[in-house]
Protein backbone atom coordinates (compact mmCIF):
# COMPACT_ATOMS: atom_id res chain seq x y z
CA UNK A 1 0.00 0.00 0.00
CA UNK A 2 0.83 3.59 -0.23
CA UNK A 3 2.86 5.12 2.50
CA UNK A 4 -0.01 7.66 4.21
CA UNK A 5 -2.61 5.70 3.31
CA UNK A 6 -2.17 2.43 5.23
CA UNK A 7 -2.34 1.97 9.00
CA UNK A 8 -0.52 -1.53 8.18
CA UNK A 9 -0.50 -4.08 6.10
CA UNK A 10 0.67 -7.51 6.85
CA UNK A 11 -0.38 -8.83 3.32
CA UNK A 12 -2.90 -11.58 4.32
CA UNK A 13 -6.68 -11.20 4.32
CA UNK A 14 -7.28 -12.33 7.59
CA UNK A 15 -9.20 -9.79 9.55
CA UNK A 16 -8.91 -11.92 13.12
CA UNK A 17 -5.33 -10.65 13.03
CA UNK A 18 -3.56 -7.06 14.76
CA UNK A 19 -4.33 -5.83 10.64
CA UNK A 20 -7.27 -5.82 8.97
CA UNK A 21 -7.64 -6.65 5.32
CA UNK A 22 -8.59 -2.91 4.70
CA UNK A 23 -4.99 -2.36 6.00
CA UNK A 24 -6.62 -0.67 9.68
CA UNK A 25 -5.36 -1.74 12.45
CA UNK A 26 -7.25 -4.09 14.93
CA UNK A 27 -9.05 -2.87 17.26
CA UNK A 28 -12.55 -3.22 20.13
CA UNK A 29 -15.40 -1.84 18.02
CA UNK A 30 -14.30 -2.77 14.57
CA UNK A 31 -16.44 -5.52 14.39
CA UNK A 32 -14.16 -7.93 13.76
CA UNK A 33 -12.98 -10.55 16.55
CA UNK A 34 -8.90 -10.09 16.87
CA UNK A 35 -7.92 -13.72 17.90
CA UNK A 36 -6.30 -14.01 21.07
CA UNK A 37 -7.13 -10.27 22.76
CA UNK A 38 -10.79 -10.18 21.95
CA UNK A 39 -13.91 -12.57 23.31
CA UNK A 40 -16.51 -10.58 20.58
CA UNK A 41 -16.90 -7.76 18.59
CA UNK A 42 -20.24 -6.64 17.61
CA UNK A 43 -18.94 -3.02 16.42
CA UNK A 44 -20.98 -1.30 18.92
CA UNK A 45 -20.32 0.07 22.49
CA UNK A 46 -23.91 -1.57 24.09
CA UNK A 47 -22.94 -3.19 27.24
CA UNK A 48 -25.40 -5.52 26.84
CA UNK A 49 -26.21 -6.67 24.11
CA UNK A 50 -24.12 -9.91 24.25
CA UNK A 51 -20.90 -8.06 23.65
CA UNK A 52 -19.89 -5.06 25.87
CA UNK A 53 -17.91 -2.34 24.35
CA UNK A 54 -14.69 -3.93 26.10
CA UNK A 55 -15.40 -6.64 23.26
CA UNK A 56 -16.02 -8.89 26.54
CA UNK A 57 -19.13 -11.79 25.91
CA UNK A 58 -21.30 -11.22 28.79
CA UNK A 59 -21.67 -14.76 30.83
CA UNK A 60 -23.24 -15.60 34.23
CA UNK A 61 -20.56 -14.19 36.77
CA UNK A 62 -19.36 -11.46 35.22
CA UNK A 63 -21.30 -9.20 37.31
CA UNK A 64 -23.78 -7.93 34.16
CA UNK A 65 -27.34 -8.72 33.95
CA UNK A 66 -27.85 -10.25 30.58
CA UNK A 67 -31.44 -9.79 29.99
CA UNK A 68 -34.14 -11.96 28.92
CA UNK A 69 -31.42 -14.41 30.00
CA UNK A 70 -30.07 -13.65 33.32
CA UNK A 71 -32.20 -12.76 36.46
CA UNK A 72 -29.32 -11.55 38.16
CA UNK A 73 -25.74 -11.49 38.13
CA UNK A 74 -23.55 -11.08 41.42
CA UNK A 75 -20.37 -11.60 40.07
CA UNK A 76 -19.66 -14.90 41.98
CA UNK A 77 -20.19 -18.50 41.94
CA UNK A 78 -21.24 -18.98 45.50
CA UNK A 79 -24.75 -21.36 45.66
CA UNK A 80 -25.36 -20.05 48.98
CA UNK A 81 -26.36 -17.06 48.70
CA UNK A 82 -29.56 -15.22 46.90
CA UNK A 83 -28.54 -15.57 42.97
CA UNK A 84 -27.52 -18.82 41.71
CA UNK A 85 -25.96 -19.24 38.18
CA UNK A 86 -27.72 -16.23 38.01
CA UNK A 87 -31.13 -16.88 38.89
CA UNK A 88 -32.95 -15.95 42.09
CA UNK A 89 -32.19 -18.64 44.52
CA UNK A 90 -35.28 -19.99 45.48
CA UNK A 91 -36.52 -23.41 47.51
CA UNK A 92 -36.04 -26.57 45.24
CA UNK A 93 -33.13 -25.99 43.33
CA UNK A 94 -30.96 -27.84 44.54
CA UNK A 95 -28.78 -25.72 46.79
CA UNK A 96 -29.25 -24.53 50.59
CA UNK A 97 -29.66 -20.58 51.19
CA UNK A 98 -27.86 -19.53 53.91
CA UNK A 99 -29.92 -17.67 56.54
CA UNK A 100 -33.45 -18.64 54.75
CA UNK A 101 -33.06 -22.38 53.89
CA UNK A 102 -32.44 -25.34 56.47
CA UNK A 103 -31.91 -27.93 53.58
CA UNK A 104 -32.99 -27.59 49.85
CA UNK A 105 -32.44 -31.39 47.81
CA UNK A 106 -34.18 -30.39 45.08
CA UNK A 107 -36.54 -32.39 43.29
CA UNK A 108 -35.95 -35.12 46.30
CA UNK A 109 -38.05 -32.38 48.64
CA UNK A 110 -40.88 -34.18 49.75
CA UNK A 111 -43.29 -33.53 52.45
CA UNK A 112 -44.28 -37.04 53.35
CA UNK A 113 -41.08 -39.11 53.02
CA UNK A 114 -39.23 -39.74 56.77
CA UNK A 115 -36.30 -38.20 57.19
CA UNK A 116 -36.69 -35.92 53.96
CA UNK A 117 -36.13 -32.29 53.03
CA UNK A 118 -39.84 -30.58 53.05
CA UNK A 119 -40.91 -28.84 50.07
CA UNK A 120 -40.74 -25.87 52.12
CA UNK A 121 -36.68 -26.39 52.12
CA UNK A 122 -37.05 -27.20 56.39
CA UNK A 123 -35.76 -29.94 57.84
CA UNK A 124 -37.61 -33.13 59.07
CA UNK A 125 -39.35 -32.58 62.30
CA UNK A 126 -41.31 -33.36 65.11
CA UNK A 127 -45.14 -31.67 64.35
CA UNK A 128 -44.77 -31.66 60.72
CA UNK A 129 -46.95 -34.96 60.34
CA UNK A 130 -44.37 -37.78 59.45
CA UNK A 131 -42.70 -39.99 61.05
CA UNK A 132 -38.99 -39.48 60.96
CA UNK A 133 -36.03 -41.34 62.32
CA UNK A 134 -36.23 -40.84 66.31
CA UNK A 135 -39.93 -40.16 66.56
CA UNK A 136 -42.53 -42.78 67.88
CA UNK A 137 -45.59 -41.00 65.82
CA UNK A 138 -46.15 -37.20 64.33
CA UNK A 139 -49.56 -36.56 63.88
CA UNK A 140 -48.45 -32.69 63.04
CA UNK A 141 -51.20 -30.60 64.57
CA UNK A 142 -52.78 -33.07 66.27
CA UNK A 143 -50.28 -33.64 68.29
CA UNK A 144 -50.80 -32.73 71.82
CA UNK A 145 -50.38 -32.93 75.84
CA UNK A 146 -53.14 -32.68 77.15
CA UNK A 147 -55.84 -35.40 75.42
CA UNK A 148 -55.45 -39.07 75.97
CA UNK A 149 -53.64 -41.39 74.34
CA UNK A 150 -52.38 -38.21 71.62
CA UNK A 151 -48.84 -38.47 70.17
CA UNK A 152 -47.18 -35.87 72.10
CA UNK A 153 -45.53 -32.35 71.20
CA UNK A 154 -42.21 -34.45 71.71
CA UNK A 155 -43.43 -36.70 68.94
CA UNK A 156 -43.27 -39.81 71.89
CA UNK A 157 -46.41 -42.34 72.36
CA UNK A 158 -48.57 -41.71 75.30
CA UNK A 159 -47.10 -43.19 77.88
CA UNK A 160 -47.56 -43.82 81.98
CA UNK A 161 -45.53 -40.63 83.17
CA UNK A 162 -46.19 -38.11 80.95
CA UNK A 163 -49.08 -36.58 83.23
CA UNK A 164 -51.99 -37.77 81.49
CA UNK A 165 -54.44 -40.34 81.96
CA UNK A 166 -54.26 -42.53 78.77
CA UNK A 167 -56.52 -45.55 78.52
CA UNK A 168 -55.44 -48.28 80.48
CA UNK A 169 -54.30 -45.89 83.22
CA UNK A 170 -56.11 -45.82 86.66
CA UNK A 171 -54.22 -42.63 86.98
CA UNK A 172 -51.13 -40.60 85.35
CA UNK A 173 -49.38 -38.13 87.79
CA UNK A 174 -46.20 -37.59 85.84
CA UNK A 175 -43.66 -38.32 87.99
CA UNK A 176 -42.14 -42.06 88.98
CA UNK A 177 -42.40 -41.54 92.75
CA UNK A 178 -43.43 -44.87 94.04
CA UNK A 179 -44.66 -43.59 97.64
CA UNK A 180 -46.78 -41.34 96.72
CA UNK A 181 -50.96 -41.98 95.64
CA UNK A 182 -50.17 -43.11 91.92
CA UNK A 183 -47.26 -45.90 91.02
CA UNK A 184 -46.66 -46.88 88.09
CA UNK A 185 -49.84 -45.17 86.57
CA UNK A 186 -52.20 -48.00 88.90
CA UNK A 187 -53.53 -46.05 92.28
CA UNK A 188 -51.08 -46.78 95.41
CA UNK A 189 -53.26 -49.19 97.59
CA UNK A 190 -51.89 -51.82 100.73
CA UNK A 191 -50.20 -54.62 99.95
CA UNK A 192 -48.53 -52.95 96.72
CA UNK A 193 -44.98 -53.33 98.20
CA UNK A 194 -44.44 -49.64 98.17
CA UNK A 195 -45.06 -47.28 101.40
CA UNK A 196 -47.40 -44.57 100.81
CA UNK A 197 -46.01 -41.50 102.78
CA UNK A 198 -48.36 -40.29 105.19
CA UNK A 199 -50.94 -43.28 104.64
CA UNK A 200 -49.13 -46.10 105.29
CA UNK A 201 -46.12 -46.97 107.75
CA UNK A 202 -45.00 -50.15 106.13
CA UNK A 203 -45.79 -52.22 102.99
CA UNK A 204 -44.00 -55.68 102.49
CA UNK A 205 -46.52 -56.74 99.61
CA UNK A 206 -47.19 -60.49 99.73
CA UNK A 207 -45.34 -60.29 103.21
CA UNK A 208 -47.90 -58.09 104.70
CA UNK A 209 -48.95 -61.14 107.69
CA UNK A 210 -51.49 -60.21 110.21
CA UNK A 211 -50.16 -63.31 112.05
CA UNK A 212 -46.34 -63.80 112.29
CA UNK A 213 -44.35 -62.01 114.77
CA UNK A 214 -42.74 -58.80 113.81
CA UNK A 215 -44.21 -58.38 109.96
CA UNK A 216 -46.10 -55.29 108.26
CA UNK A 217 -50.08 -56.11 109.45
CA UNK A 218 -52.24 -56.50 105.99
CA UNK A 219 -53.78 -52.56 106.96
CA UNK A 220 -50.13 -51.54 106.47
CA UNK A 221 -49.55 -51.00 110.13
CA UNK A 222 -46.93 -51.84 112.06
CA UNK A 223 -46.95 -54.74 114.55
CA UNK A 224 -47.85 -53.02 117.55
CA UNK A 225 -49.04 -53.87 121.50
CA UNK A 226 -52.76 -54.98 120.64
CA UNK A 227 -52.68 -56.35 117.25
CA UNK A 228 -53.33 -59.92 118.76
CA UNK A 229 -49.76 -61.23 117.87
CA UNK A 230 -46.91 -61.17 120.33
CA UNK A 231 -43.82 -59.62 118.84
CA UNK A 232 -40.40 -58.98 119.63
CA UNK A 233 -40.28 -57.25 123.51
CA UNK A 234 -44.06 -58.17 123.90
CA UNK A 235 -45.13 -60.73 126.94
CA UNK A 236 -48.64 -61.23 125.40
CA UNK A 237 -50.75 -59.57 123.03
CA UNK A 238 -54.28 -60.31 123.44
CA UNK A 239 -55.46 -57.77 120.98
CA UNK A 240 -57.70 -55.59 123.02
CA UNK A 241 -57.22 -52.50 125.28
CA UNK A 242 -58.55 -53.39 128.46
CA UNK A 243 -56.36 -53.95 131.85
CA UNK A 244 -58.47 -56.14 133.63
CA UNK A 245 -57.70 -59.32 132.10
CA UNK A 246 -54.66 -61.36 132.04
CA UNK A 247 -53.10 -59.36 129.34
CA UNK A 248 -52.64 -55.52 129.91
CA UNK A 249 -53.47 -53.00 127.67
CA UNK A 250 -49.61 -52.46 127.36
CA UNK A 251 -48.56 -55.87 126.53
CA UNK A 252 -47.61 -57.22 129.68
CA UNK A 253 -48.52 -59.51 131.85
CA UNK A 254 -51.20 -58.99 134.57
CA UNK A 255 -49.98 -59.46 138.49
CA UNK A 256 -50.79 -58.75 141.75
CA UNK A 257 -49.59 -55.21 142.31
CA UNK A 258 -49.63 -53.46 138.77
CA UNK A 259 -52.54 -51.06 139.96
CA UNK A 260 -55.27 -53.25 137.42
CA UNK A 261 -57.99 -55.15 139.18
CA UNK A 262 -58.20 -58.82 137.34
CA UNK A 263 -61.33 -60.18 136.69
CA UNK A 264 -62.03 -63.35 138.24
CA UNK A 265 -58.72 -62.97 140.11
CA UNK A 266 -58.37 -60.31 142.89
CA UNK A 267 -60.68 -58.17 144.75
CA UNK A 268 -58.64 -55.14 144.49
CA UNK A 269 -54.88 -53.65 143.40
CA UNK A 270 -53.60 -50.74 145.20
CA UNK A 271 -50.04 -50.76 143.47
CA UNK A 272 -48.08 -51.27 146.98
CA UNK A 273 -47.32 -53.23 149.36
CA UNK A 274 -48.80 -51.62 152.32
CA UNK A 275 -50.93 -55.18 153.89
CA UNK A 276 -53.22 -53.87 156.20
CA UNK A 277 -54.84 -50.91 154.04
CA UNK A 278 -57.99 -51.78 152.39
CA UNK A 279 -55.98 -53.99 149.62
CA UNK A 280 -53.96 -56.79 151.25
CA UNK A 281 -50.22 -57.89 149.35
CA UNK A 282 -52.24 -60.66 147.35
CA UNK A 283 -55.01 -58.13 146.49
CA UNK A 284 -57.63 -59.09 148.47
CA UNK A 285 -60.06 -56.71 149.62
CA UNK A 286 -60.13 -55.14 153.16
CA UNK A 287 -63.24 -53.70 153.22
CA UNK A 288 -66.42 -54.54 154.88
CA UNK A 289 -67.94 -57.99 153.14
CA UNK A 290 -71.09 -58.61 152.01
CA UNK A 291 -71.36 -61.76 154.51
CA UNK A 292 -71.04 -59.01 157.53
CA UNK A 293 -73.29 -56.75 156.36
CA UNK A 294 -76.09 -58.93 155.04
CA UNK A 295 -75.78 -60.66 158.66
CA UNK A 296 -79.59 -61.07 161.00
CA UNK A 297 -77.34 -58.36 162.69
CA UNK A 298 -75.93 -56.18 160.46
CA UNK A 299 -77.60 -53.07 161.39
CA UNK A 300 -75.27 -53.26 163.94
CA UNK A 301 -72.48 -53.05 161.72
CA UNK A 302 -69.85 -50.44 163.39
CA UNK A 303 -68.41 -47.62 161.68
CA UNK A 304 -67.33 -45.63 164.21
CA UNK A 305 -67.16 -47.13 168.02
CA UNK A 306 -70.14 -46.32 169.79
CA UNK A 307 -70.80 -43.48 167.55
CA UNK A 308 -71.61 -44.88 164.42
CA UNK A 309 -73.43 -48.32 162.88
CA UNK A 310 -74.99 -48.63 159.59
CA UNK A 311 -78.19 -49.53 159.63
CA UNK A 312 -80.56 -47.65 161.63
CA UNK A 313 -82.48 -50.57 163.13
CA UNK A 314 -83.84 -53.94 162.27
CA UNK A 315 -87.22 -52.30 160.13
CA UNK A 316 -84.90 -50.06 158.37
CA UNK A 317 -81.77 -52.67 157.36
CA UNK A 318 -79.06 -52.10 154.84
CA UNK A 319 -78.54 -54.45 152.33
CA UNK A 320 -75.41 -55.29 150.35
CA UNK A 321 -74.87 -56.88 147.30
CA UNK A 322 -71.38 -57.85 145.10
CA UNK A 323 -71.37 -56.12 141.97
CA UNK A 324 -68.08 -57.59 141.17
CA UNK A 325 -64.81 -58.96 142.48
CA UNK A 326 -64.15 -56.19 145.62
CA UNK A 327 -67.08 -53.82 144.59
CA UNK A 328 -70.26 -53.90 146.77
CA UNK A 329 -73.92 -52.20 146.59
CA UNK A 330 -75.47 -50.72 149.93
CA UNK A 331 -78.90 -49.62 150.05
CA UNK A 332 -81.20 -49.41 152.85
CA UNK A 333 -84.77 -50.98 152.64
CA UNK A 334 -86.74 -48.42 153.43
CA UNK A 335 -86.39 -44.69 154.48
CA UNK A 336 -82.59 -44.23 152.94
CA UNK A 337 -81.96 -43.75 156.48
CA UNK A 338 -78.54 -45.48 155.91
CA UNK A 339 -76.69 -44.74 159.23
CA UNK A 340 -77.38 -44.42 162.85
CA UNK A 341 -75.62 -41.88 165.24
CA UNK A 342 -75.34 -42.87 169.05
CA UNK A 343 -76.45 -41.34 171.79
CA UNK A 344 -73.55 -39.54 172.39
CA UNK A 345 -71.42 -35.94 172.50
CA UNK A 346 -73.56 -33.93 169.65
CA UNK A 347 -76.49 -36.15 170.32
CA UNK A 348 -76.64 -36.62 173.43
CA UNK A 349 -79.88 -36.65 175.52
CA UNK A 350 -81.90 -37.68 172.11
CA UNK A 351 -80.96 -41.34 171.84
CA UNK A 352 -79.80 -43.11 168.81
CA UNK A 353 -80.33 -40.63 165.52
CA UNK A 354 -81.82 -41.87 162.19
CA UNK A 355 -80.86 -39.78 159.93
CA UNK A 356 -81.34 -39.60 155.79
CA UNK A 357 -77.80 -38.70 153.92
CA UNK A 358 -78.00 -35.95 151.26
CA UNK A 359 -77.26 -37.26 147.84
CA UNK A 360 -73.16 -35.55 147.69
CA UNK A 361 -70.53 -37.38 147.11
CA UNK A 362 -68.47 -36.58 149.87
CA UNK A 363 -71.03 -38.43 151.96
CA UNK A 364 -70.39 -41.64 149.93
CA UNK A 365 -66.96 -41.15 149.78
CA UNK A 366 -67.03 -41.25 153.49
CA UNK A 367 -69.50 -44.17 154.18
CA UNK A 368 -67.15 -45.96 151.63
CA UNK A 369 -63.75 -45.15 153.58
CA UNK A 370 -65.10 -46.37 156.73
CA UNK A 371 -66.19 -49.33 155.35
CA UNK A 372 -62.74 -50.13 153.92
CA UNK A 373 -62.86 -48.90 150.63
CA UNK A 374 -61.28 -46.31 148.45
CA UNK A 375 -63.51 -46.00 145.40
CA UNK A 376 -67.44 -45.01 145.47
CA UNK A 377 -69.95 -43.87 143.65
CA UNK A 378 -73.78 -43.81 144.12
CA UNK A 379 -77.41 -42.83 142.43
CA UNK A 380 -79.69 -40.23 144.17
CA UNK A 381 -83.36 -41.70 145.31
CA UNK A 382 -85.31 -38.95 144.06
CA UNK A 383 -87.36 -38.22 147.20
CA UNK A 384 -86.67 -35.49 149.41
CA UNK A 385 -86.58 -35.99 153.32
CA UNK A 386 -87.04 -33.25 155.51
CA UNK A 387 -83.28 -32.88 156.77
CA UNK A 388 -80.70 -34.73 155.66
CA UNK A 389 -76.71 -34.67 156.29
CA UNK A 390 -73.68 -34.15 155.44
CA UNK A 391 -71.33 -36.56 157.46
CA UNK A 392 -67.96 -35.21 159.09
CA UNK A 393 -65.08 -36.74 157.44
CA UNK A 394 -64.15 -38.13 160.84
CA UNK A 395 -67.44 -40.11 160.57
CA UNK A 396 -68.43 -38.48 164.43
CA UNK A 397 -70.94 -36.40 163.02
CA UNK A 398 -72.96 -34.08 160.63
CA UNK A 399 -74.02 -31.17 159.63
CA UNK A 400 -77.99 -30.63 159.04
CA UNK A 401 -78.89 -29.31 155.47
CA UNK A 402 -82.64 -28.57 153.93
CA UNK A 403 -84.24 -30.83 152.27
CA UNK A 404 -82.87 -32.67 149.18
CA UNK A 405 -82.50 -35.55 147.31
CA UNK A 406 -80.88 -38.88 149.48
CA UNK A 407 -78.46 -41.48 148.21
CA UNK A 408 -80.81 -44.51 146.53
CA UNK A 409 -77.76 -47.01 146.77
CA UNK A 410 -74.02 -45.80 146.75
CA UNK A 411 -71.14 -48.30 145.63
CA UNK A 412 -68.08 -49.40 147.50
CA UNK A 413 -64.78 -50.85 145.88
CA UNK A 414 -60.67 -50.73 146.24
Amino acid sequence: GAAGHEACDDGNAIDTDVCLTNCVIAHCGDGQVWAGREECDDGNDDDFDGCTGACLELRCGDGEILEGIEACDDGNDIAADACVDCQHARCGDGHVQVGVEACDDGDANDDAAPDACRSNCLAAACGDGVTDTGESCDDGEGNNDQQADACRMNCALASCGDGVEDGGEACDDGNDLDNDACIDCTAARCGDGFIHDGVEACDDGDGNDDQAADACRTNCREAACGDGVIDGGEACDDGNDRNEDDCLANCTAAFCGDGFVRAGAEQCDDQNDVDNDSCSNQCESNGRTCDEINHPNGYSVIIVQDRVHLGPDDTHRVRCRLEGPGRIRLWETSNFDILRFDDIGLFAGRGPYNQSVRAVPENHQRICAALGYDQSTGEASGVNSSTEAVIHADMNGFDVVPAGDDWLWIECWN
